[in-house]
């Protein structure tokens, strides 16, 4: 029904990227477990969604960038909160990736924060001049704006 319907999963998408070997073994193995309603390999689902960066490890973040790819993670901040980082992109700013990954990961973050009305569009417009799209495709994708985001943070107890 919502074909172009988002996810975005917190905190570099939980535990899933660092347990999905385990996972997927578990999908093979035991399908009559695991694979009862869905016959997708867990693996097949990295780069589908997309995950914030507010891991505290750059280290991990790189895997994360590695397995579910630089077009998928948004700059997260955990703001109001003081669990984040004092200044939002100071472990992207850390990692030893090319500036042209660095501006990627905190463009989709302040575009996704536009959409979602957490940040100006002055804001977009002042930190994002640096950011070169892919193709007129992907441009046009972001700059159109409207596809339904959903923003999933699970708090556990």
């Amino acid at each position: 029904k919502i074909p172009k319907l988002r996810f975005a999963f917190a905190h570099g998408g939980g535990s899933f990227p660092s347990t999905v070997g385990r996972v997927e073994q578990g999908f093979k193995v035991r399908p009559d477990l695991t694979a009862l309603d869905n016959n997708v390999n867990p693996r097949d689902y990295l780069g589908h969604f997309y995950v914030d960066s507010l891991i505290h490890d750059t280290k991990f973040l790189q895997y994360v960038i590695d397995i579910i790819g630089e077009d998928k993670i948004c700059c997260g901040s955990d703001y109001p909160f003081p669990l984040g980082e004092a200044v939002p992109g100071e472990e992207i700013g850390a990692l030893g990736v090319p500036k042209k990954v660095k501006d990627k990961l905190l463009y989709l973050w302040i575009r996704f924060g536009v959409r979602m009305g957490w940040v100006s569009p002055v804001v977009c417009s002042t930190h994002v001049g640096t950011y070169e799209y892919e193709s007129e495709e992907n441009q046009r994708e972001w700059d159109e704006g409207g596809d339904p985001c959903v923003y999933v943070m699970v708090m556990l107890d």
